[in-house]
């Protein structure tokens, strides 16, 4: 039993099927490999007019460091096949052409729209139903058939495939949403993009279940934190969407790479398996990590970014790359000691950066997120090419009531 958000919760889990996980491994990160280290080695030995053109490191020495996409393909599960050219672009467009609206701001399930009109619907019938028959009128059935909403918008209504954000107080929800809604011009800076979710440093800050629709295509949803400084009803409305949820097609659980697993992120997810609801996992402030691990000298350096010599050069590839074989240590250990790769279905991993600095100059990973949130929803293309094929609605239902059935190891 275990207190989440102020919500306690019981949970029965036993043993599972052990899935291994293999990782493609790209260029930057190939000094993993012994002939690569060896290769390392024999060019920090040769003279600078030894080395080839083709060898020598980049001026900019900071663009060796692994990025939060790199990072998503290196923990990529082999069942799970990257997404093609053609989605990303297309889930690209999709959002990029989107209009985006907070529909609304809600502390209670009962009070989500198009819950409340089933309540007050069926109120009402069994109202009309309990009027003897002698004294009803045409007022009574002109009622019964009434389309009016109970002063719900109707757009409100309108039944959308839903995904849900959810996470430990303070771990980047509200920033997430923003790098999810952002548009082609806002992403060449962090400063310009638009505020759609409020980000304060303030941990609970999101004290409701806030949902934004898509271009009318689906809704995402985010949640108040769990943890510390999160609250009875917090919690309540959290579990009660998760556990009756209709529309509700995948969780995306972020998890702070600062802090690492939590013990509240082991309950929590221990409570989606559970109800059968898929999810994946979302590291966040990826970009801190990166920063962590570089090389002093390169940090502190102002001409980094600006290094002529060959010889200088070589040296600072040579540290970046040890740096980026401590950042795939640093979050290898972090998944393997959460026990995740031992569940019966597999999360997918993401990484994702909201931030920017001298080595990660750009938001990464929210597109891959983008194509993942479609997917879920049905609302992805088949890709010969890939053997990606289409996840329909009806599909992930029947997933998902497998999934129920299902038992698997606690977390914790």
């Amino acid at each position: 039993m275990k207190l989440i958000g102020g919500v306690r919760l019981t949970i029965k889990l036993s043993n599972s099927l052990i899935f291994k996980r293999s990782a493609s491994v790209d260029y930057l990160v190939s000094s993993l490999n012994r002939t690569e280290e060896n290769k390392e080695h024999k060019l920090s030995s040769q003279t600078t007019n030894e080395i080839k053109p083709s060898e020598i490191p980049p001026k900019d020495s900071t663009k060796l460091a692994i990025s939060p996409n790199q990072l998503t393909d290196h923990f990529r599960y082999k069942e799970y096949p990257k997404p093609t050219r053609r989605q990303i672009s297309e889930t690209q467009a999709l959002f990029n052409n989107a209009s985006f609206k907070l529909e609304w701001t809600l502390d209670k399930y009962e009070e989500i729209p198009y819950i409340k009109y089933k309540r007050l619907k069926e109120e009402k019938t069994e109202k009309l139903s309990k009027v003897e028959p002698y004294r009803k009128t045409e007022y009574h059935l002109t009622q019964l058939n009434s389309k009016k909403t109970f002063g719900i918008p109707p757009e409100h209504l309108k039944p959308l495939p839903e995904v849900l954000l959810l996470g430990h107080t303070n771990v980047g929800k509200s920033s997430l949403i923003n790098s999810l809604l952002v548009n082609r011009e806002e992403n060449k800076s962090a400063k310009l993009a638009t505020e759609h979710a409020f980000v304060s440093k303030r941990a609970g800050y999101t004290k409701t279940l806030n949902c934004f629709n898509i271009g009318n295509k689906l809704r995402i949803m985010d949640s108040p934190g769990y943890g510390e400084f999160g609250e009875l009803s917090q919690g309540e409305v959290i579990t009660d969407y998760i556990t009756q949820g209709q529309s509700l097609r995948r969780v995306f659980i972020l998890i702070d790479s600062v802090k690492g697993f939590q013990e509240e992120d082991l309950h929590i997810i221990d409570f989606i398996i559970n109800e059968g609801v898929s999810f994946d996992l979302i590291f966040t402030k990826v970009d801190q990590i990166i920063q962590k691990f570089m090389p002093a000298k390169i940090i502190s350096s102002k001409h980094a970014i600006k290094v002529k010599s060959i010889e200088d050069r070589v040296k600072n590839a040579t540290l970046i790359k040890h740096s980026n074989k401590k950042i795939i240590d640093y979050f290898s250990s972090m998944i393997e000691e959460s026990n995740m790769s031992n569940l019966v279905t597999l999360p997918k991993l993401f990484f994702h950066n909201a931030q920017t600095n001298k080595f990660v100059s750009a938001r990464q990973g929210y597109k891959e997120i983008r194509f993942e949130i479609l997917q879920s929803c049905g609302l992805v293309k088949e890709d010969i090419k890939s053997n990606s094929a289409v996840i329909n609605e009806e599909a992930m239902m029947k997933q998902n009531a497998l999934r129920r059935k299902t038992k698997v190891q606690r977390l914790v």
